[in-house]
């Protein structure tokens, strides 16, 4: 069991960065190389309009020894005013948002889980719901650390989400369960076998009643699923000719599209109403089983850690034909510490800051203008 949970969160990062590479200390705080500025064009679709989407990094906040070793999961509440992060350590720390930037001193450190903290969500503006390499859920306030309830589970817990519009959170396990729990009671609601493991989940809700669910697996299948007669229904499954870990989704409701991240260096966008491929984001190396892609306020741009170092920018593609059409991007040479690789790019809430979060869990806070 332990050694499927490490499959999808590759330590193997750290090891390969810690043997590899002989770390120079920098005598400045934050590194910032000169980005390198890429065409964005759509190959096949615009045949003569190509345009530059150019970005500027400015360095606002270094955060050393923001959380000791890995972080494997993050999640910002609802206002955007705290931040909490899941680590190898066994501990979930909560963090205070002042204007986009983070407070050095932690909120609330919560430490009754054992083993590794595999993911955590808001599900509140002040609750959390997180798991571990045991067999629970914890349901949690942010602002003390004081548990509210337990829910136990059949397996580990690799993946949560959480859907504000109803409500909702989904736990995809290890064992290939998918439960759907309500907020008021957290009880649970909803519940499909997909008979392979859960590596990412995604809910969303479009009108007031119409509820979706996208499943990534360890073997990368895809599974969309829908609210019907109060069950999870299957509609449509979707897999790569390779297996490929899944290890994001990412829903954008405004252009009814989703963002799947595979632990083969692939980036790829689905339509929402028919779940076809319509663009695939090209010319990127990333952290494998690792990366934690992160949506900008307004969703027009996508951010990816490198395996190379610094992070990619995409735009965000509307949807022009059925026709698969490649995307291109900038890449930005930033780092929080010399050699060490970027594991989480965060967008912060309502700001245009970006919290950069390496394997050995430093970070840095970057203003990005476009």
């Amino acid at each position: 069991m332990s050694a499927t949970v490490e499959r999808r969160k590759s330590t193997q990062l750290m090891k390969k960065s810690s043997s590899e590479a002989k770390i120079h200390k920098s005598k400045s705080m934050v590194n910032i190389a000169k980005p390198v500025v890429m065409s964005k064009q759509a190959p096949g679709t615009f045949k003569e309009d190509k345009y530059d989407l150019k970005i500027t990094p400015s360095a606002q906040q270094q955060l050393n020894n923001f959380h000791k070793g890995m972080v494997w999961d993050y999640s910002f509440n609802i206002d955007g005013t705290l931040l909490a992060t899941a680590g190898k350590d066994g501990k979930v720390m909560v963090w205070e948002i002042v204007d986009g930037l983070v407070k050095k001193e932690v909120k609330t450190t919560f430490t009754k889980h054992t083993g590794e903290i595999v993911s955590v969500i808001f599900i509140d503006n002040n609750i959390i719901c997180s798991s571990s390499t045991t067999k629970e859920l914890f349901i949690w306030n942010a602002t003390n650390g004081e548990q509210i309830k337990t829910i136990p589970i059949d397996d580990v817990c690799l993946c949560l989400k959480y859907c504000k519009e109803n409500k909702r959170f989904i736990a995809g396990l290890l064992n290939g369960q998918v439960f759907c729990y309500n907020t008021d009671k957290y009880e649970q609601i909803r519940e499909y076998d997909v008979h392979c493991a859960v590596t990412a989940v995604e809910i969303y809700c479009e009108g007031e009643e119409a509820t979706g669910y996208i499943v990534g697996t360890l073997e990368g299948t895809i599974l969309a699923l829908y609210d019907y007669d109060d069950k999870m229904q299957l509609v449509k499954t979707s897999s790569l000719k390779e297996d490929a870990l899944i290890s994001c989704i990412i829903v954008n409701v405004k252009d009814r599209i989703c963002y799947v991240t595979y632990a083969n260096n692939k980036v790829i966008i689905y339509t929402l109403m028919d779940f076809d491929m319509i663009s695939r984001y090209k010319g990127i190396t990333t952290n494998c089983s690792s990366i934690t892609p992160s949506l900008n306020n307004d969703m027009t741009l996508l951010f990816i850690a490198s395996k190379e170092g610094g992070i990619f920018v995409f735009p965000n593609m509307p949807v022009i034909s059925k026709k698969s059409i490649d995307i291109f991007g900038v890449k930005l040479n930033l780092f929080v510490t010399d050699g060490k690789p970027i594991v989480h790019v965060c967008c912060i809430p309502k700001t245009s800051n970006i919290l950069l979060i390496d394997c050995d869990g430093s970070a840095s806070i970057f203003t990005l203008k476009y």
